[in-house]
């Protein structure tokens, strides 16, 4: 791996060291890529089972990745605990929200997107997570 000096918010110069490859990185960003265009060429709603919980996804907010490759979901369905309050920023669809109000007690989930927001908020209906789950605009 390659170490570059950055400057931090001081002024002084700190070793940076990248957490993965440069051959990883362009993995990961021809991913997203792909993703990204399969976001944009998707046509109307799109139905899906996120780890047992029914997502509707409007065509204007990005939908979840499958639950076996998202490791988001993996971690909020393993570190989150009956006693935590949840914030979900920028909560799309609001798939990791209903995840995480599966064992928090309080989740608030908040998009600057107002479909997004609507979006959610019908899937946590849908999911008979309204007690739960406060879903608000903002950014």
């Amino acid at each position: 791996m390659r170490r570059s000096s950055r400057s931090n918010t001081s002024g002084v110069n700190a070793e940076y060291t990248p957490m993965m490859s440069a051959s990883e990185a362009r993995k990961r960003i021809a991913w997203q890529n792909k993703v990204y265009g399969e976001h944009l060429a998707r046509k109307g709603q799109l139905a899906l089972d996120f780890h047992g919980r029914k997502i509707v996804v409007d065509q204007n907010v990005f939908a979840p990745v499958p639950y076996d490759f998202n490791l988001l979901a993996k971690a909020v369905l393993r570190e989150v605990k009956d006693t935590d309050c949840v914030l979900d920023v920028g909560t799309g669809s609001g798939s990791q929200a209903i995840l995480a109000a599966s064992k928090a007690k309080r989740v608030l989930a908040v998009d600057v997107n107002p479909e997004a927001v609507r979006c959610a908020t019908r899937n946590i209906e849908t999911n008979g997570l309204t007690d739960r789950i406060k879903v608000t605009q903002s950014d």
